[in-house]
């Protein structure tokens, strides 16, 4: 494929976010990279899968596992020290190949470039990316969906070419995914839908048998989790389960309103 609609993408994520390369670090920025020595060297990078405790400091020590996050903010302490701007690079690196990759997921799809240059773009250009992008502790929701779509991408051409390859391609970036965010879990079923509208002509037992290995997977990173941080959720500040499910079905249909009409809501009455 013409490697100029990716080029063309990665330049138009540049001029959107090019302001945010001036950004100090904010918020959970201190606790993940300004404070966490552990990211200090990479020396001691196979703790960052075997220590929960090496991805923060203070109250969020322990609280997340995503080694593949940390040893990111730990190459880029090595490249640029407490230097913000250089962490703000590579967010909006990983953004412009997350939007490369949706453009080639919509052509792999649609085989239409217009819809998929397009797609692409609104895609990069969406108010709801902005939190992810500009604030340097959202790498792990950028990092998590790059190998999420690469994973994605492999798992189609896999299906439709036949190779092998391809297949474990898929499988290798969706583990990596896995260490990169807990909300990778939900690939599989994201599999499953995909076939289920684009691959009815295949028979139902051989669909199945491929979906196994990503269920094996997230069944192992739980039960990794489970056994490194002693619990499945995150911080218990959050509330019990019945007062998060509340609050978190007002934030889902929040975010909802934000995919399709991202506007500033005006003062309640």
């Amino acid at each position: 494929m013409n490697t100029k609609p990716v080029l063309f993408i990665a330049l138009f994520c540049l001029a959107l976010y090019i302001n945010s390369l001036s950004g100090e670090f904010v918020s959970d920025d201190l606790s993940f990279v300004v404070e966490n020595t552990q990211i200090r060297t990479l020396a001691n990078f196979f703790h960052f899968f075997t220590d929960p405790k090496t991805a923060a400091t203070g109250q969020l020590a322990g609280d997340v596992y995503r080694p593949l996050t940390t040893l990111s903010y730990a190459v880029d302490y090595f490249m640029w020290g407490l230097i913000s701007f250089g962490y703000h690079l590579t967010n909006i690196l990983l953004h412009s190949a997350n939007s490369a990759l949706v453009f080639l997921l919509f052509f792999l799809i649609s085989g239409n470039f217009i819809i998929s240059i397009f797609g692409s773009l609104i895609f990069a250009a969406h108010p709801a990316q902005t939190e992810v992008v500009c604030w340097i502790s959202g790498r792990s929701s950028l990092l998590f969906l790059f190998f999420y779509l690469l994973s994605l991408v492999f798992y189609i051409r896999s299906s439709r070419e036949g190779r092998r390859k391809f297949y474990i391609l898929s499988l290798i970036f969706f583990l990596l995914s896995l260490f990169s965010k807990e909300m990778s879990v939900t690939l599989p079923l994201i599999l499953i839908l995909h076939d289920l509208h684009f691959s009815q002509g295949k028979k139902l037992g051989t669909r199945i048998l491929r979906y196994v290995p990503y269920f094996l997977l997230s069944f192992f990173y739980i039960f990794l989790r489970i056994v490194l941080m002693k619990k499945v959720g995150q911080f218990e500040g959050w509330g019990d389960p019945y007062h998060l499910f509340l609050t978190m079905s007002n934030v889902v249909a929040d975010y909802i309103r934000i995919l399709f009409a991202p506007l500033k809501p005006g003062p309640p009455f």
